[in-house]
């Protein structure tokens, strides 16, 4: 994965399967392939790394999605601090913490792992 950098600001994230055009200057889908990553950085084109320091299992928690940040010449991918999922299964409430009921007044229930 790839990231285009202008200004110190990521503003588009390239596929790598077609060319890119920056400024005035097109470019071929071999830069992603055949150029160096000192001659992508050049042009401000960064490969992205993922940071999974805080991506827990999606079996048993719930990760949050992946933010982006350009800082020291790298482009890291990071995810925030992931929440356990719900052992037991409890009675699903509204905003106002009254129970919810299905159409035909059953309890609706949020199942737990």
């Amino acid at each position: 994965m790839f990231a285009l950098v202008e200004s110190g600001t990521i503003t588009q994230f390239p596929k790598g399967n077609k060319g890119i055009t920056i400024g005035d200057n097109q470019y071929p889908k071999t830069i992603y392939s055949l150029w160096t990553e000192a001659e992508r950085n050049a042009i401000g084109i960064y490969t992205v790394e993922i940071d999974s320091t805080n991506k827990k299992s999606e079996k048993f928690w719930i990760n949050t999605d992946i933010t982006y940040a350009f800082s020291s010449g790298k482009v890291i991918g990071s995810y925030g601090t992931a929440t356990a999922k719900r052992l037991n299964d409890e009675d699903a409430v509204d905003e106002n913490g009254d129970k919810l009921k299905d159409a035909d007044g059953n309890q609706v229930i949020n199942y737990g792992l």
